[in-house]
């Protein structure tokens, strides 16, 4: 397999990442991994087909997802960010374009992708930025009339290793190690 693959495994504010190249991490990644076709190389675009957080959920046969592995939150089309928001309580700061979050909120975003299901953790979708403030690893994403509808940033590198098996054009996941 000629794969590369990027886990965020540093929590808060402590630093953390690491990228393997040409195989896989088996001290950081769980054994199971599951491989999705991409729609898409030059973005790593997959498709997905609902989300569900709390009480709302969404579903579509035309969003695609992208892995990147440098943005900071999970990029939602901008009415489903504003509906998780208020779900949870969080307020919108536009000057720093940040959702602000009780620290002591569990929010929860579960994925469909193929027949699976991926749910990322309140502890990588609450983050404290400074003691008793955190925001919403969350944004709300304009989607480009060519590219994908949602960005799968840290939070859900850091709950799942990303597998980019450049050979035969498709993207893996598995659970990631976290401390």
């Amino acid at each position: 397999m000629n794969g590369v693959r990027a886990a965020i495994t540093g929590a808060g504010n402590v630093y953390g990442g690491e990228i393997t190249y040409g195989g896989r991490d088996m001290q950081h990644c769980d054994h199971l991994i599951v491989y999705h076709n991409i729609t898409l190389a030059t973005y790593w675009q997959f498709k997905i087909h609902n989300f569900t957080s709390g009480d709302f959920s969404a579903t579509s046969v035309l969003w695609v997802a992208m892995s990147d592995t440098v943005s900071p939150f999970i990029g939602a089309p901008v009415a489903i960010a504003e509906a998780i928001a208020k779900q949870f309580d969080a307020n919108y700061n536009a000057e720093d374009d940040k959702y602000y979050i009780n620290c002591n909120a569990k929010p929860t975003f579960v994925f469909g992708i193929g027949l699976d299901k991926y749910t990322i953790d309140p502890v990588n979708l609450v983050i404290e930025i400074r003691e008793g403030e955190c925001i919403l690893a969350l944004s709300g994403y304009h989607a480009p009339y060519w590219g994908p509808n949602w960005v799968f940033g840290i939070p859900f590198i850091r709950q799942y290793c990303n597998t980019y098996d450049v050979a035969n054009k498709r993207i893996g996941f598995s659970k990631s190690r976290q401390n």
